[in-house]
């Protein structure tokens, strides 16, 4: 397995890298980074030196070069402490590079491994560049609608466990905090679509709280008993079936077609809910990107209503918008 082991730390010598490469999963051919000014080791191994710091290897072009000489399968990165260990954020524009990535590792000077390969291998191999249409949106150039379709369907096959478990332990109790919030905008007993909704921890804090509520997403996953396979492009139900729309996920979707299917499918009068994150790193963005939050509710609105109402929650913004039938389709 051809291995790349990045030193992010001046002070990380031998002894620390030696045990790291130990860490690491089978036979390795090693590929060793350093900073420019390390003193070096005593490793038999191929060294390459970089100059800048870590969030920079995408600009200065070490990663991609590193990349098409020995195509790593294996990438980890050495820090001096834990406390110092880079956000993964900070890592996806390299990962861009490295296409043959299956395991991707953070390693302390202590040997304490943790394995992070499906976040970065995920973005490795299906994050696409970004083409900016106006000063409001960019949005990822996938080969075609089927390929958008392939990369959303293949994240979910990575991080299928972990969102599970991850969203029963974390995201459902926030649903069931946050969404009393929209009490004031909709009925007990109203239907409700919620629109990218993965596991389906949404709908069901939705039915906790007395709403009729189920989802789609283009992978839901095996035996869901809340989400079913839907395309929020071609939502898979008839005109004016439901009394609101929620989604978290507005990045998922190219927002124009979003938009119109959600006037499709929601009643006159009817409510569209949209959380958007308080902060957020465009590349973790799916398919669409936002420059500012003011301009995304202006052109929601423009298609809807003016905004109804919103709220500033615990990491993110809840906004209500009401579906305008004199307003026009997208």
């Amino acid at each position: 397995m051809k291995t790349l082991l990045i030193v992010d730390d001046l002070e990380v010598g031998n002894v620390a890298i030696l045990q790291a490469i130990d860490c690491l999963p089978g036979d390795k051919e090693l590929c060793l980074l350093l900073p420019a000014s390390h003193p070096g080791v005593n490793i038999s191994c191929e060294v390459v030196r970089f100059e800048g710091v870590l969030n920079q290897f995408a600009h200065v072009g070490v990663i991609k070069d590193i990349n098409e000489r020995i195509c790593p399968a294996c990438v980890a990165i050495l820090v001096n402490s834990t406390a110092l260990r880079p956000k993964a954020n900070n890592m996806i524009p390299f990962s861009y590079h490295i296409k043959t990535m299956e395991h991707f590792f953070w390693i302390d000077k202590d040997s304490n491994a943790t394995d992070i390969s499906v976040h970065m291998v995920y973005r490795a191999k299906h994050n696409r560049p970004w083409k900016q249409l106006n000063d409001e949106f960019s949005v990822r150039e996938f080969d075609s609608y089927e390929d958008y379709i392939t990369v959303q369907q293949s994240k979910y096959k990575y991080y299928e466990q972990a969102i599970k478990e991850d969203s029963e332990k974390s995201l459902y109790p926030l649903f069931l905090q946050r969404f009393p919030y929209y009490s004031s905008h909709l009925n007990k007993g109203d239907e409700g679509l919620c629109v990218g909704a993965r596991s389906g921890w949404e709908v069901r804090a939705f039915r906790e709280l007395g709403y009729s509520a189920k989802g789609i997403d283009v992978f839901p996953g095996k035996d869901n008993p809340y989400v079913v396979l839907g395309d929020a492009h071609e939502i898979p139900f008839g005109d004016a079936e439901f009394d609101f729309l929620y989604t978290n996920a507005i990045d998922h979707f190219f927002v124009d077609r979003f938009l119109g299917e959600c006037k499709r499918v929601l009643r006159p009068g009817g409510k569209l809910l949209i959380e958007l994150p308080a902060s957020y790193n465009p590349e973790e963005c799916e398919a669409m990107y936002w420059s500012d939050d003011e301009k995304l509710i202006a052109h929601i609105a423009g298609m809807f209503s003016s905004l109804s109402d919103r709220n500033a929650a615990p990491g993110v913004l809840q906004l209500v918008f009401v579906n305008d039938a004199s307003l026009g389709q997208a």
